[in-house]
């Protein structure tokens, strides 16, 4: 376990490597986020008090509510997912929280990686159920996404190339999932009830925050259809999931709600706006409340 402890910290310190995925988070953070604000630079000003719903306040209470949630239902599927571990439930969404704060100084996510595997007591059956709760995320986003791609683009060559990329995608990920020898085991070796409980979990989790997005945009631009706002959000969550960034992804969600919403608001800001503040409920407040006992894990890396 301590080897296998220093060989991953060891790997993720390697400072070229390391340089150089921050570099290019950063630039595609810079690049998107240059593009938002001359989107902005570019629309006439309009008075957000006539736009943006009364019971805002109480919107964001219930978006932070539902964020709690969000975290609780992902500490109870990696609780599921790694039974052997006999985690707790409190232990469980400490390791989730610490993660998303090792995320902001470690490229592509690899601080939620290192969270789950290093507190593991079996690092390869944790590497496979973290494996199995990223396809079951992936495969939702692809499918609910391309439906905003579909609606975006229309139906034509260029969506059939996108479907196919995801589906390769995919494919390559169940590919690797299943095949025992690398590993030295896999998801075939999960109890197909204990599966089928991660997947509505995930299912769950996926409605939670696809219903926080919906009530914070809907807030700020009551005129827009429903489904309107719940194709966009689908194609929102196939930019952050696939086009990788600092700071949680900062300036993807919000260049990628830009393209997508443009022309149904009368201020590009009353969708900015949404976007930035459910990267501050999500992403920035539970990263805080898992730093608290970084130094605590700290020591234990060292010892």
């Amino acid at each position: 376990m301590k080897k296998f402890e220093s060989t991953f910290t060891n790997r993720l310190d390697s400072p070229p490597i390391k340089r150089l995925l921050v570099a290019g988070q950063l630039m595609i953070s810079v690049a998107c986020l240059y593009f938002v604000f001359q989107k902005v630079a570019q629309t006439p000003f309009v008075d957000f008090a006539h736009w943006v719903s009364g019971n805002i306040l109480w919107v964001l209470i219930l978006v932070t509510v539902l964020m709690a949630v969000n975290w609780a239902l992902e500490a109870l599927r990696w609780q599921l997912s790694v039974p052997e571990e006999s985690l707790t439930f409190w232990n469980a969404l400490q390791i989730i929280l610490r993660g998303q704060a090792l995320n902001w100084v470690l490229p592509f996510t690899s601080g939620d990686v290192g969270s789950r595997l290093i507190s593991s007591k079996d690092p390869k059956s944790a590497t496979v159920a973290l494996m199995l709760n990223r396809m079951i995320i992936l495969a939702i986003t692809v499918g609910y996404g391309a439906v905003g791609v579909v609606s975006f683009f229309g139906v034509g060559s260029q969506l059939w190339g996108l479907l196919a990329v995801g589906a390769a995608l995919v494919g390559s990920i169940l590919w690797i999932a299943f095949k025992p020898n690398l590993l030295g085991t896999s998801i075939s070796d999960f109890n197909f009830e204990r599966l089928g409980r991660i997947s509505l979990i995930t299912l769950l989790r996926y409605g939670v925050f696809t219903f926080q997005f919906y009530i914070v945009i809907s807030a700020f631009n009551p005129t827009l259809e429903t489904t309107l706002i719940f194709l966009g959000i689908g194609w929102i969550f196939v930019f952050k999931s696939f086009i990788p960034a600092v700071l949680g992804n900062l300036g993807v969600r919000e260049a990628s709600a830009v393209l997508f919403f443009e022309s149904y608001v009368p201020d590009i800001q009353l969708i900015i706006w949404p976007c930035t503040l459910i990267w501050l409920i999500n992403i920035v407040i539970p990263s805080i409340i898992g730093a608290i006992p970084f130094n605590n894990f700290q020591r234990k890396l060292a010892a």
